[in-house]
C-alpha cells in the first residue's frame, strides 16, 4: 500500500492500484485502471466530490458518509464532507473497494 499526503492521478492499462490517501483542501484524486482493482482508503474527514464507476465489476464503499448519495450497479457518487476537492475512481475491468478510516 502506498500511502499519499496531496493531490494525485493515476492511470494504469494493467494492475492493481493499492492506496490510503489524505487529500488536501481542494484538492484532485483521479484513478483510472484498464484492467485491475482499486483499493482506496481516505479519512473520513476528507472534503470532496467522490465518483466511481466500472464497466466490469462491483463497487463497495465502506465507512464513508457519502450525503446525496447516487448508485447504480455501476456508479456510486455523492458528497463527503463540505465537497472542497475532487475522487474521481474508475476501472473498467475491475473492482473498486472504498474505506473510510
Amino acid at each position: 500500500m502506498n500511502e499519499i499526503y496531496g493531490s494525485v492521478v493515476v492511470e494504469l492499462v494493467n494492475g492493481d492500484i493499492d492506496s490510503k490517501v489524505t487529500l488536501p483542501l481542494d484538492g484532485t484524486i483521479t484513478m483510472g485502471v484498464g484492467n485491475g482493482d482499486i483499493k482506496f482508503d481516505i479519512p473520513k474527514n476528507t472534503s470532496a466530490q467522490f465518483a466511481s464507476s466500472v464497466v466490469n465489476g462491483k463497487i463497495n464503499v465502506s465507512n464513508l458518509n457519502l450525503q446525496n448519495k447516487v448508485e447504480t450497479s455501476k456508479s456510486v457518487s455523492g458528497t463527503c464532507g463540505e465537497g472542497r476537492g475532487t475522487i474521481n475512481l474508475s476501472t473498467v475491468n475491475g473492482d473498486i473497494n472504498v474505506n473510510g478510516f
